[in-house]
């Protein structure tokens, strides 16, 4: 079993522990009804999906490798059992620093939109090198990425209007200590310097890698998980690497038990 189903298992288990307090809580905060979803690969079978209470399926679509008819034909399939369907497209990572790319990238997901998926994610995890401009390659850049997204929703809606379009999670990390270079830039800063460089205007949601605790968005100390950083928007942790010693895993992570408390 590889990390990636590994890590999503874990979420998993965790979001159905969660107590019937704190989803009483979340309902009571955000409008409407909370609809859960679950991110399944495109293999995945999803006939019981719906059985055990998931309203979406999120599909990575990686561009270079997906064709619009692969796409299409897991839309319809999710949207016949009843599911709405998030897409989260990366395109060639490589180029996305590039001005030149994005009219291309936003040409890809308008096509992509026209299959009428419910929602589109623009790009992942954008505050790191590897996955925005290439490893080593220096390329990170808040206000590159807010091009990229602009591109993208300008094409999305002239294609389809009734998509969600929803801004890139970037990896929620703390490794620069809450700064910012073309290598990495924690997630803090880099949603700051989107919004500076004028990202509301091109987006329906903010997406957001929640992995980092579970506390609700409006809540800024303490926890579930008790008095670990992990439980903080922002954690503070010492430089020990999680997994010890692995090297697939996002930047900054640590070991629960090597963090500092939360203030």
């Amino acid at each position: 079993m590889s990390m990636r189903w590994i890590r999503g298992l874990i979420g998993l288990v965790l979001m159905l522990a969660m107590s019937p307090k704190l989803l009483v809580e979340a309902q009571t905060r955000l409008p409407g009804r909370l609809e859960v979803g679950v991110y399944v690969g495109p293999q995945s079978a999803i006939s019981g999906v719906g059985e055990v209470g998931f309203s979406w399926v999120k599909y990575r679509v990686e561009l270079t490798r997906d064709t619009p008819v692969d796409v299409a034909a897991r839309i319809v399939a999710a949207n016949k059992l009843g599911l709405k369907v998030l897409l989260q497209v990366m395109g060639d990572r490589a180029r996305a620093g590039d001005a030149a790319y994005w009219k291309e990238y936003g040409a890809q997901v308008a096509t992509l939109a026209q299959a009428n998926p419910n929602a589109i994610e623009i790009w992942h995890y954008q505050n790191l090198d590897r996955e925005f401009g290439g490893s080593s390659n220096g390329k990170v850049n808040p206000e590159s990425y807010v091009g990229l997204l602009r591109e993208a929703y300008t094409a999305i809606k002239a294609a389809n209007k009734n998509v969600i379009v929803i801004s890139g999670a970037p990896a929620a990390t703390g490794y620069r200590g809450g700064g910012c270079d073309v290598v990495i830039c924690d997630d803090k800063p880099f949603i700051e310097q989107m919004s500076k460089a004028g990202a509301t205007r091109y987006m329906d949601c903010l997406g957001v890698a929640s992995y980092i605790g579970l506390n609700l968005p409006d809540q800024r100390k303490g926890g579930p998980t008790g008095r670990c950083p992990r439980s903080c928007p922002w954690p503070r942790c010492r430089e020990n690497p999680w997994p010890p010693g692995g090297s697939n895993r996002e930047p900054g992570r640590r070991l629960v038990s090597e963090c500092s408390p939360c203030e």
